[in-house]
């Protein structure tokens, strides 16, 4: 059954999304950080997470909380060549400057650069940027570098978030183990349901159950790929405490992100998902996720 308009809004108070595109970017977007910030502030929401594949987004998200007068935007940094890609040195600033998240590599990705086409996500078709090499977490050896290991360190000396962005499922897996291993407590694999990087969904409920929290997009089922409904029963596969909606959104051609929240919500009742588990999803994990709660939820 279709939930009411009024149980969506009740539900979008508190929600986070961690995963929203905004202008100003060199992409054309449906919104811009205030925008966001104001939808958020209307909603209730608890706050956006805003990412950028060029760059970071930390400086303009302090600057709009401070004229809404209280956090509501979330900064991150993306590891494209823009920014040195595995560059420690960057990812040091943005987390001094109170980055929140840290992507690794998008667009500049070995395994995206390599079937950006094929998956139908060429960020650069019509904007004309030089092209570049192909960033790998392991060497040629197949371990992790010294600088991604450093970059690990970091983020979990600032009990700040790993994304593992669109690097290969191979990398994914072995950046994951790592993170856990040298005590990262917010760890997220990036939309795994997506064609560019997906994972059998046995393999995220083994992650799921070793501590890393799976995200999944509303982008990824609007790609006619997945439906939701197979995104959601993959979420029940993984537990519930260890996945997070977010929308993924903010490209012209999709609502805008505050819409593609309250959109999961509804979908999540359509999908027999309680009042208190679709808080989880929307709310709970992610608010842990950016640091907003100390405590992970609970099973």
């Amino acid at each position: 059954m279709t939930p009411s308009s009024l149980y969506v809004l009740e539900h979008l108070h508190h929600a986070l999304d961690m995963h929203v595109h905004a202008a100003p970017d060199i992409i054309n977007r449906i919104c811009d950080d205030v925008d966001m910030a104001r939808a958020v502030m209307a909603t209730g929401m608890d706050g956006a997470v805003i990412k950028n594949h060029y760059g970071g987004t930390t400086q303009g998200t302090l600057d709009v909380n401070r004229l809404a007068g209280k956090a509501v935007l979330f900064g991150s940094l993306t590891l494209n060549h823009y920014v040195g890609g595995f560059n420690p040195y960057a990812v040091e600033a943005a987390l001094r400057l109170g980055a929140r998240v840290i992507w690794f590599p998008t667009r500049h990705a070995e395994n995206h650069t390599r079937q950006k086409l094929h998956a139908g996500c060429d960020f650069n078709a019509s904007i004309p940027l030089r092209q570049a090499q192909g960033l790998r977490a392991v060497g040629k050896n197949g371990e992790l570098t010294e600088q991604v290991i450093d970059i690990i360190e970091l983020i979990a000396s600032k009990d700040a978030c790993l994304c593992t962005g669109h690097i290969s499922n191979e990398e994914a897996l072995a950046v994951c183990g790592e993170a856990l291993r040298r005590g990262v407590r917010r760890i997220v694999l990036t939309h795994p349901d997506f064609t560019l990087n997906r994972l059998p969904v046995e393999t995220q409920i083994h992650l799921a159950r070793q501590g890393v929290y799976i995200e999944k997009t509303l982008f990824t089922a609007s790609g006619g790929i997945v439906s939701a409904a197979e995104l959601l029963i993959g979420v029940r596969k993984a537990g519930l405490h260890r996945c997070f909606l977010s929308s993924d959104y903010g490209m012209v051609t999709k609502p805008a992100p505050w819409k593609g929240m309250a959109q999961w919500v509804s979908l999540a009742a359509e999908n027999g998902f309680s009042e208190q588990e679709t808080a989880l999803l929307v709310s709970r994990v992610p608010r842990f996720l950016v640091g907003l709660d100390d405590d992970p939820p609970s099973p």
